[in-house]
């Protein structure tokens, strides 16, 4: 089993080095890189078609990367997670989004800061979406050093982060090594959702992708079968300035 989800797509490098516009450490870039999103999210802005209704909901969600220290209701944090709930009818599983042969690969961990969620101690939880709770794995504190430069004050801020790890176990079997890949799918929509929650909510979030997770690994007491694929972080926030 590969250690991290890096191992697959690095050997990408080199078709990546042969695209247009590539440059070389662009992300440490702010320019260059602001440059490439602009370019990349107006790619079709000079082409015509036929116009669609926008709808408000659009318009609202943003990603939120500097949290305030007002600690998160219980009730704001039991909504988002609990669009990730499951429930059974006719002696089937089911739940609000859908997964690769309903399998539903990806687990879901929540770290608390200690005092940032009402009635919540800190720590490192697993979250069990049949019961809808919250399953204590570890009282450790993630250090900010996990988390790259970049994503380190969007870290340290927030109240609380979730985290995805596929766990081959679940698809494999099935699918083979496209398990993976349709895990990957299934965290994008889970992301998706938690994302819309939060907004509902009016908590702020962040989806957050590489980490150094192989140095927290042990906190979160994974099989080896289980891989890290992405986070959000989460917490109220002063403004709609994002």
């Amino acid at each position: 089993m590969i250690e991290s989800i890096n191992d697959l797509f690095d050997r990408l490098d080199e078709t990546a080095e042969e695209l247009p516009g590539w440059q070389e450490d662009m992300m440490y870039d702010a320019e260059a890189t602001n440059r490439f999103v602009d370019a990349s999210v107006r790619r079709h802005s000079d082409k015509k078609g036929i116009e669609v209704k926008n709808t408000a909901a659009v318009s609202k969600r943003r990603s939120v990367r500097s949290f305030s220290d007002e600690p998160v209701s219980f009730d704001s944090f039991s909504a988002v997670l609990s669009c990730l709930s499951a429930y059974e009818k006719d002696g089937k599983i089911r739940f609000a989004y859908p997964s690769a042969g309903g399998l539903y690969p990806v687990d879901v961990y929540v770290y608390v800061k200690e005092g940032r969620v009402e009635n919540v101690n800190g720590g490192i939880y697993l979250y069990l979406p049949l019961q809808n709770e919250i399953m204590p794995v570890s009282e450790g504190k993630i250090p900010e050093k996990a988390h790259y430069f970049g994503n380190r004050e969007i870290f340290s801020s927030s109240a609380f982060s979730v985290y995805l790890v596929y766990d081959a176990e679940r698809s494999m079997p099935k699918y083979n090594g496209m398990g993976l890949y349709y895990g990957i799918v299934d965290s994008g929509i889970m992301l998706g959702y938690l994302t819309e929650a939060c907004e509902a909510n009016g908590i702020g979030s962040c989806i957050i992708g590489d980490m150094n997770f192989a140095s927290i690994r042990d906190s979160f007491g994974l099989s080896e079968n289980m891989i890290y694929l992405s986070c959000m972080e989460a917490g109220n926030f002063n403004g709609r300035d994002k």
